[in-house]
């Protein structure tokens, strides 16, 4: 699996995410957005993202 290109950004509403993946058909892909989850699929590229509105911990 590869991961695809992106660019993530975000105004005061909505999260935004560009995906690039050069050889895949838009046709044959799978998305899926679950609460703070976000899965996506194109063969061969695969990319989850866990997204949370709490503050993340630093080590």
């Amino acid at each position: 699996m590869m991961t695809p290109a992106l660019e993530l950004s975000q105004d005061p509403a909505f999260l935004i995410l560009n995906l690039h993946v050069p050889c895949s058909r838009t046709s044959e892909f799978d998305l899926y957005i679950d609460g703070d989850d976000f899965k996506f699929y194109a063969e061969p590229y695969f990319l989850r993202i866990p997204i949370s509105n709490s503050p993340q911990k630093s080590y």
